[in-house]
């Protein structure tokens, strides 16, 4: 599953913090456990993470393949999430890069923008 990540987040961190293989690999190794795979005729085509807390569920994580996008999977999969959620009266948040154009999607789904998460890159050489 390590090139389904790499090739579906490359293109959206990259320009904001550049690429580093073996950060990123590293990232993937340790947090990639927490994830279920989703398959469309019996292909891996994304995937997904969620965590609840007390009145939450966090959409920690979600990806598809460039070429299953705009295709309606990702708003069935987000809405499975929010229905979960709705159920047992849970909001659900999540964060999206600004670089990443899933977050018209998410506005289009009823997220609004509650907060930002600034950074300073680091000095490039």
């Amino acid at each position: 599953m390590w090139p389904l990540q790499r090739d579906t987040f490359r293109p959206f961190v990259e320009p904001l913090f550049g690429w580093d293989e073996a950060v990123a690999r590293y990232f993937f190794d340790k947090h990639w456990r927490k994830r279920r795979v989703v398959v469309v005729d019996d292909r891996p085509v994304g995937w997904l993470e969620v965590s609840v807390e007390e009145q939450w569920l966090y959409l920690a994580d979600i990806g598809l393949l460039p070429e299953c996008r705009n295709q309606g999977l990702g708003t069935r999969m987000i809405q499975d999430v929010i229905d979960y959620a709705d159920a047992r009266d849970l909001t659900v948040e999540l964060q999206v890069l600004v670089t990443n154009p899933a977050q018209r999607l998410y506005e289009r789904m009823g997220f609004v923008d509650s907060h930002r998460r600034m950074y300073r890159p680091r000095p490039r050489s």
